[in-house]
């Protein structure tokens, strides 16, 4: 039985409406085997969103199950798929046109499944899991930007 390659995870952070989950979903149209996390997915129940002056607070740590979070990245790490109870919610949203040309798309296709090809086949590429989210990199979630191999972070006017 061949081994399962390691999976290669890349962190997605900026503001809101930066370009996160577009960016995530590009990457994972071009790349082969490539899936994404949600930083969306993680949220409480309702329920248990922090109230700010009488209003649930979405944009704040505390808002996210930040345990969850470490636990489905420790599960790719080892396993390089989603664990198998993630449904995501945000992915099901629809998304417009992502404004990048189809022949950039097509060619960044085309040199992704070279550079596999090169490599062994499709099957040789390693898993790429890509996590979007607003507050990945604030200090307190060291214990979940420790698990990514490569950072990104999105700035916009």
């Amino acid at each position: 039985m061949a081994a399962v390659p390691r999976s290669f995870i890349v962190g997605i952070s900026g503001v809101s409406s930066s370009g996160k989950t577009t960016l995530a979903r590009l990457l994972r149209d071009i790349w082969p085997r490539t899936f994404i996390l949600h930083e969306d997915d993680f949220y409480w129940p309702d329920a248990q969103i922090p109230l700010k002056d009488g209003v649930a607070d979405w944009d704040c740590l505390e808002s996210i199950d930040i345990s969850t979070l470490r636990s489905s990245l420790n599960y790719i790490k080892a396993h390089a798929v989603l664990p198998p109870d993630l449904r995501s919610k945000e992915d099901q949203n629809d998304v417009g046109k992502s404004g990048v040309d189809q022949n950039v798309v097509a060619y960044w296709q085309k040199r992704a499944g070279e550079l596999c090809d090169a490599g062994g086949g499709e099957d040789r590429c390693p898993p790429i899991a890509v996590i979007d989210g607003f507050l990945l990199y604030s200090p307190e979630m060291k214990e979940v930007w420790d698990l990514l191999d490569l950072r990104l972070f999105l700035r916009t006017t």
